[in-house]
């Protein structure tokens, strides 16, 4: 940048909205920034904007002594046109010297004011802005009011202004008795990736998916995005002009200390009367990783799971430590009965990853809760039945919906042995050949041990049947599990034959390619076969579903997570039968929706079966 340039630095613009203080000269040639030092006499979080940067290429220094926490491959400087944007630039240049950072750009500037910052801005007034628009969501709705901060010096120069402390409720008007959920964020000002996860989160909880609206069915979530507004509209680091010493977030076993910590802990009290299941407060940091937990118990089952749900989703997520600290997590919210999963959540701020990454991250923990819904971890939720059969006499006997002959099919059901009587296959459901006299397309249990439940097997018939059966694997008697396979229709291939327990393939002990297959056009059974009484079920089934496709992986995982056929894999479902209650009738309805019972069927009460997500 040439010293012609520079001449104008004087009547720049430098400090804004969420800007940490800092000065500005020219240092030989290039625009030496030094941002004020504020917790710990430490600087990580500035920024600054210029009318007059537009068509110009200039270098920039920053002294790197200060510096929290500095490491290679973390964002140190970027660019935008807007603040209030989450598109924000890189630098083609950035450098670590011995003593300075230093960064620039190849191509000069767009024309136009331009903002410079460590890392992708999430200035106050963004948080205020959306907050209006989410406003205008009938999922939204208004809380008592919080307060606002008093008006004080912001030690640089500036005022801190009177913030209101923003809160609002996100839940919809149908379903059962609703959990609480807390969702805060902007505990430490300069963790902008936090806000960026819990605007990632609460979109995806006003977006139309089946997934937002059951978790919304049985979740009221009360939002507070900004616990420290005057740190972060004054551009602070981890304080506030008021605790301007103090990490904010160690300030929550004090009263009196700082009144947004007050303000916040008596709305909590006054919003929800401190019970809540679940709390999660969106962190960041300026190290080089991803997403990770900050837990206060996770060595609990639902933490455990949760854990569990969230790798799943992203294989960077892991648990970094528990907290013990006087931070909000550690030590206010630890001490509510109530609440079952309270955790921070964070992400790193690697240059790989930016804004898009860090919304993702904060859906994803909806996500995971959702399927932690599913599974009935919480105490409000879906809790359902199934159908009973006693293992000598119980069937459910359906007119022929499709011929399964030379096309895919998949299956899937929630199971509950009672055990295996011998080693023979206990049916969990078959399409018959035409006739009614033969078993046709088989899915069963099996064991090697009387009394047992340890392989599961498929069977289509043919002049040589094909067959699958699973390798033995952990007694399953007395607890319920999803059971489902896939098969492309290839009866010449048994490896096409795909079974899955909760979600993981089991791998095979004997796969038999098929000759010649029948026509497979008779009646559609659950828990045995017309023509004897020889292969009966012993146990609960409920939730079967029959599709002429097979699975996506997407959609086996979201069956084994508890969520109805009907919800999970909509496309080509042809049958689907709940048996959560004495109707024996199925949907769709597709060759006679009502079925005969064989025997006597019984059916389960709430607790007996698997807590099914219905749309």
């Amino acid at each position: 940048m040439s010293r012609r340039h520079l001449a104008p630095l004087r009547g720049w613009d430098w400090q804004f909205d969420s800007g940490s203080a800092v000065t500005v000269a020219d240092d030989t040639g290039k625009i030496r920034i030094t941002p004020k030092a504020h917790w710990d006499s430490k600087w990580a979080w500035w920024c600054i904007r210029s009318d007059r940067m537009g068509g110009t290429t200039p270098h920039f220094l920053i002294a790197k002594a200060s510096h929290y926490n500095l490491v290679a491959n973390e964002w140190v400087a970027c660019w935008a046109t807007a603040a209030d944007t989450p598109t924000w630039n890189l630098f083609d240049n950035v450098s670590i010297g011995a003593s300075d950072l230093e960064f620039y750009h190849n191509t000069p500037f767009p024309t136009g004011r331009i903002y410079v910052a460590a890392m992708p801005m999430y200035p106050y007034r963004r948080t205020e802005r959306l907050v209006s628009e989410w406003f205008n969501n009938s999922l939204v709705s208004a809380l008592a009011s919080v307060g606002q901060a008093t008006r004080r010096d912001n030690a640089d120069g500036r005022t801190a202004a009177g913030y209101p402390y923003l809160a609002f409720k996100l839940t919809n008007a149908t379903g059962g008795t609703k959990n609480v959920g807390l969702l805060t964020s902007g505990n430490h000002p300069s963790e902008n990736i936090g806000r960026w996860m819990l605007e990632g989160a609460v979109e995806w909880l006003l977006s139309t998916s089946w997934k937002q609206k059951f978790l919304l069915d049985y979740f009221a979530f009360y939002v507070y995005p900004t616990l420290n507004p005057q740190g972060i509209g004054g551009g602070w680091f981890r304080s506030s002009p008021q605790t301007p010493t103090d990490d904010n977030n160690r300030l929550w076993n004090t009263t009196g200390t700082n009144e947004a910590v007050d303000a916040f802990k008596a709305a909590w009290t006054a919003h929800i009367s401190d019970v809540f299941e679940v709390a999660f407060d969106y962190h960041s940091w300026m190290v080089d990783d991803g997403a990770k937990s900050l837990a206060y118990d996770s060595t609990t089952t639902i933490w455990v799971a949760f854990l569990a749900k969230m790798a799943a989703l992203d294989a960077t997520f892991v648990k970094r430590t528990d907290d013990t600290t006087a931070s909000m997590l550690g030590n206010y919210w630890r001490s509510l009965a109530t609440t079952k999963l309270a955790g921070s959540i964070d992400h790193g701020g690697v240059t790989s990853l930016g804004v898009t990454n860090w919304k993702a991250c904060g859906q994803k923990t909806m996500i995971a809760l959702a399927d932690l819904q599913a599974a009935g971890y919480f105490t409000n939720g879906p809790g359902v039945g199934s159908r009973d059969f006693n293992g000598t006499t119980d069937r459910i006997d359906w007119a022929n919906f499709y011929s399964s002959a030379g096309v895919p099919i998949s299956i899937s059901a929630w199971i509950y042995s009672d055990g295996v009587a011998d080693t023979n296959s206990d049916y969990i459901c078959q399409i018959q050949n035409t006739g009614d006299a033969a078993y046709g397309t088989v899915f069963y249990t099996r064991t090697t041990i009387a009394g047992q439940c340890r392989q599961i097997g498929f069977t289509a018939n043919g002049a040589t049947d094909i067959l699958r059966i699973s390798n033995e694997f952990a007694d399953i008697v007395g607890s319920c599990h999803h059971v489902l396979v896939t098969f492309d229709g290839t009866f010449t291939d048994a490896t096409k034959i795909h079974i899955y327990l909760d979600n993981t393939e089991l791998t095979y002990a004997v796969s038999t390619n098929g000759v010649t297959e029948d026509a497979h056009a008779g009646k559609f059974c659950i828990g045995g076969r017309t023509y004897d009484d020889a292969r009966n079920f012993d146990g609960k089934i409920a939730q079967v579903g029959v599709w002429n496709r097979v699975l996506t992986a997407g959609e086996i995982a979201d069956l084994a997570a508890g969520y109805a056929p009907d919800l999970a894999a909509a496309s080509d479902l042809l049958f689907y039968f709940k048996g959560n209650t004495s109707s024996l009738v199925a949907t769709p309805p597709s060759g006679g929706s009502t079925g005969t019972a064989d025997g006597t069927t019984s059916v389960t009460g709430v607790g007996n079966g698997p807590s099914i997500v219905y749309g």
